[in-house]
């Protein structure tokens, strides 16, 4: 028999928030278990099983301390779920003070890290939400982030809904993309705006977009990751009016392999020979700060701009805590709501 507490209520609505995740302190052990995870997605490292265990093992034991030591640099941890907390505290907050008659919850998954698709859905089921809509928070879709993010959901309610021999667990919608959504478009640029007013503004200010790289292999196959960044750039150039003074490039390579060029490290040395003194860096394949705003932008890259002559070099900040973006966010969780 089936408890009355078991019976999906459509008045009751799971969000599931979907990021990459990253370590929860700089201890060299928590980062390696980051990495191990990472690249032992097949999404990420689409290679046979036993290899793909092999090479994430040896990335991990190499790259462990050094990005532990990066870590350390910035807080001695990753602010990625604080981040993201915020954003599905906020979000849920929107969502029941709309009074539409529905109660609705907001749960975090992390791909990588605590807390994982699986104690996402977990809190869910046990709150009573079973009908349930997977929002990953990464703007451009990619089969990288988006498509190993949606598919670890399904996999884990086909696993949650069998063990139990009753469908409990119902996804009524997804979001793939969030590329050109006004709202969001907009926060990036109230983010932006305000980096650039910082800075002192000028016609002699560069906007650097740069996004997350992504190997070359994805797009040859159809990744819509590329088109929809250049998408996003279309609409921030937009608004921002930058049109004569902005570049994209892409950074965060790693491996032997073909990336997406030009390489923002690359980039910036070549605005630096060119004559640009000024740059700012808009990230536009992130919604919060991380590890790769943080330190490889506005420590590394910082560096590296001032090695060449640069003057004045800054990164925006992360969408963070943008009720714009919140705001966004609950438009898009209500169209897919709204579809189901």
């Amino acid at each position: 028999m089936i408890a009355a507490s078991d019976i999906r209520d459509p008045g009751r609505i799971g969000v599931i928030l979907c990021n990459i995740g990253g370590p929860s302190s700089g201890n060299v052990a928590v980062v390696q278990a980051f990495l191990r995870n990472f690249f032992s997605d097949p999404a990420i490292l689409p290679v046979n099983p036993f290899l793909r265990w092999m090479i994430s093992r040896k990335i991990a034991r190499r790259r462990g301390p050094e990005s532990a030591k990066n870590y350390a640099m910035v807080g001695g941890r990753s602010p990625i779920l604080d981040w993201t907390e915020t954003q599905r505290r906020l979000l849920e907050e929107r969502l029941n003070a709309r009074g539409d008659g529905k109660l609705y919850r907001c749960a975090v998954a992390m791909r990588y890290s605590p807390p994982f698709t699986a104690d996402a859905l977990d809190l869910l089921d046990r709150e009573g939400f079973r009908e349930i809509i997977s929002l990953p928070l990464y703007p451009q879709e990619s089969g990288a982030t988006t498509g190993s993010s949606l598919a670890e959901i399904d996999r884990l309610i086909e696993k949650m809904n069998f063990d139990r021999g009753v469908r409990f667990i119902t996804k009524i919608g997804e979001v793939r993309d969030f590329a050109e959504h006004p709202l969001y478009l907009e926060a990036m640029a109230e983010r932006a705006r305000d980096g650039m007013l910082e800075m002192g503004g000028g016609r002699d200010l560069h906007i650097l977009f740069s996004a997350h790289g992504l190997p070359k292999r994805f797009i040859e196959k159809g990744d819509p990751y590329q088109k929809r960044i250049l998408a996003t750039v279309a609409g921030l150039v937009r608004l921002l009016g930058v049109a004569d003074r902005h570049t994209l490039a892409y950074q965060s390579r790693v491996g032997p392999e073909e990336w997406l060029k030009p390489d923002t490290s690359a980039e910036i040395d070549r605005l630096a020979a060119s004559g640009v003194r000024r740059m700012f860096v808009v990230p536009v394949a992130f919604v919060s700060d991380h590890i790769e705003t943080l330190h490889e932008i506005s420590i590394e890259y910082k560096k590296r701009a001032r090695e060449k002559g640069v003057l004045q070099f800054e990164c925006m900040e992360g969408l963070n805590g943008s009720l714009t973006f919140v705001r966004a966010l609950e438009q898009i969780a209500l169209a897919a709501i709204a579809v189901a």
